[in-house]
C-alpha cells in the first residue's frame, strides 16, 4: 500500500496522520528509522509474550495478591532392575 500522509505540528513535535485502513488499533508504539535522504521508516513495536505475563504479574502484585511456592516433595525412589 502506498499513501500520502499529512504532516502537522502537535505542540513542539511533528505528527503524521495515518490512514485508518492500516488497521493499527493494537499498535501503541513505533520504531522510527530516518535516513539522509529524508526517508522515514516506521516499524510497529510488538509486545513479546513475556512482557504481557510480567505486566499481569505486576498488576496482581500491586493488587495485593500473594504468591506461594508449592511444596516440593523428594523424587520417588525407583527400581529399574539395574545393579
Amino acid at each position: 500500500m502506498q499513501a500520502r500522509l499529512k504532516v502537522f505540528k502537535s505542540g513542539n513535535s511533528l505528527a503524521l496522520r495515518l490512514p485508518k485502513s492500516l488497521n493499527l488499533d493494537n499498535v501503541k508504539e513505533f520504531i522510527l528509522k530516518s535516513f539522509d535522504n529524508n526517508e522515514v521508516v516506521l516499524t510497529p513495536v510488538k509486545d513479546d509474550e513475556w512482557s504481557g505475563l510480567f505486566k499481569t504479574l505486576n498488576e496482581l502484585k500491586d493488587a495485593g495478591v500473594k504468591f506461594e511456592r508449592a511444596e516440593q516433595s523428594l523424587p520417588q525412589e525407583r527400581n529399574f532392575g539395574f545393579k
